[in-house]
């Protein structure tokens, strides 16, 4: 089955985390539950995302969360986090395979987001290490 429709795109500024479909400086981010319509069930789907980027420019890209074979219960496709814009990426190749995967829509004179995101991986394999997830870190 094939589903298309269109949802609005807020352009509020208020600083925190953004749920819903928010526009940001360099793209789009949201979580699913709040503009995605699924099916009340409870069986697992098989999910393939196709994105139009073409308003977004060249060079455009989209990243999500959701488990890498595609498979999941509509609950977690609702909690699955979704981007698209010119995203800096983590790894910046735009590779999503592996435990460790981040993009960010962010401008910001202060730091380079390539900073950020870099941080936040190796922020990811110390708490690995430490907590005893080792299959995340071998994945890396």
């Amino acid at each position: 089955m094939t589903v298309s429709y269109r949802a609005d795109i807020s352009r509020e500024t208020t600083p925190g985390p953004t749920w819903e479909l928010r526009s940001e400086p360099r793209g789009i981010s949201a979580a699913g539950n709040t503009f995605l319509l699924l099916p009340q069930v409870t069986q697992p789907y098989q999910v393939q995302l196709s994105w139009d980027l073409t308003a977004l420019g060249q060079g455009a890209s989209a990243i999500d969360s959701l488990p890498f074979d595609g498979v999941a219960l509509p609950q977690r496709i609702a909690a699955t986090y979704y981007m698209a814009g010119q995203l800096h990426r983590y790894p910046a190749n735009g590779d999503t395979k592996g435990p460790f995967r981040a993009a960010s829509t962010a401008d910001s004179n202060q730091f380079t987001q390539e900073t950020l995101l870099t941080w936040a991986h190796d922020a990811y394999v110390k708490y690995s290490d430490f907590f005893g997830f080792l299959n995340c870190r071998l994945l890396l």
